[in-house]
């Protein structure tokens, strides 16, 4: 193995290490949400530009292997990244971040394509390779993508009131979720689940009010969340 390619093994496993640090401050850090998300987005790319330094010395895999892979902080940290996506972001529907996910990921792909497509490397290596990733880069395109629709989104919501028609626990692995069930609103025909803390659960009554912002999303794509009811006023509905 020559100095560059374990200089760049080196910087793979701290890369890997950092996304995954990032991940568990996102969901255990207060405050660290949104640090942890910027992160995350930027790592895949941060491997990227290592591994295409060493294109020639390195091999890459969807795995990591003895001479390091580029492949492993990018899958890491694009799992950090649909794991903050998937935590209630409240959005109205994901058809729209589904479809446009694909060309939202297609630079990364496009660059890992070109990273595996050494000289030495068979067609069938590199096209496999490529079309395995496929999937990852989509699925970073859509996680980036939907953070990125509500976190920048700085529009005034639409209030709606909505009551409380029941609750219920989700148990995932060994983490309680808590879920306040919320009659029709708005584009919410059918009515909707909102996650709440355990107090609030616990304080929580059928027929208690509740208000939801509706905002337009920085990319068009509709999302939700509860938010101060007005003290005076019938408000939307």
């Amino acid at each position: 193995m020559s100095e560059g390619t374990a200089a760049t093994t080196s910087t793979f496993r701290w890369l890997a290490l950092i996304s995954l640090l990032a991940l568990l401050a996102g969901f255990w850090v207060p405050g660290m949400r949104l640090k942890a998300i910027v992160i995350c987005a930027v790592i895949p790319w941060c491997a990227l530009v290592v591994g295409l330094r060493y294109r020639g010395e390195i091999a890459v895999a969807l795995r990591t292997r003895r001479d390091g892979s580029a492949a492993g902080p990018m899958v890491i940290a694009t799992i950090a990244l649909a794991s903050f996506a998937l935590d209630d972001l409240g959005l109205i529907s994901s058809r729209g971040v589904i479809e446009w996910g694909l060309f939202v990921g297609l630079p990364m792909w496009f660059a890992f394509f070109y990273l595996v497509s050494k000289p030495d490397a068979s067609i069938f290596q590199t096209f496999g390779a490529a079309l395995i990733f496929l999937p990852v880069a989509w699925i970073y395109g859509g996680s980036l993508l939907a953070l990125s629709n509500c976190f920048m989104d700085h529009a005034s919501p639409q209030v709606f009131q909505t009551q409380v028609i029941g609750k219920h626990v989700s148990y995932a692995k060994s983490e309680r979720k808590y879920y306040l069930e919320l009659q029709a609103w708005g584009p919410r025909s059918d009515g909707s689940n909102l996650r709440v803390d355990y107090e609030r659960y616990e304080d929580a009554k059928n027929g208690d009010r509740i208000c939801l912002g509706l905002y337009p999303g920085r990319f068009g794509q509709p999302w939700a969340h509860s938010i101060a009811c007005p003290h005076a006023g019938p408000g939307n509905s």
